[in-house]
């Protein structure tokens, strides 16, 4: 059984293009708004004194302890790198991809 599909009418027509015109008209509005919100935001920033508050905080005692800095030659790093591998050589990993 075939169904047979009528054009919409002209009032449907209409209505759909009123639809469609008053969205875009929505749309232009929230533009309009969000531009005079991002201009607004932009002269508030421009106007503040910004540069004269300091960044950071600088204290009197450090509350974090300094890293050690790999230097190269870490002989710990070395020895748990090659007794995690599976294939080595007196150097080198012999390693392929995805398959350690």
């Amino acid at each position: 059984m075939t169904s047979i599909t009528t054009p919409p009418s002209k009032s449907q027509q209409s209505t759909s293009s009123a639809i469609v015109a008053s969205q875009e008209l929505r749309k232009e509005q929230i533009r309009a708004q969000a531009k005079s919100i991002m201009d607004n935001f932009f002269i508030a920033l421009k106007n503040a004194n910004i540069a004269d508050h300091p960044i950071g905080v600088n204290r009197k005692e450090q509350t974090r302890l300094p890293e050690p800095r790999a230097n190269g030659n870490d002989d710990s790093f070395r020895h748990g790198m090659f007794a995690n591998a599976p294939n080595k050589d007196i150097n080198h990993i012999v390693a392929e991809k995805k398959s350690w």
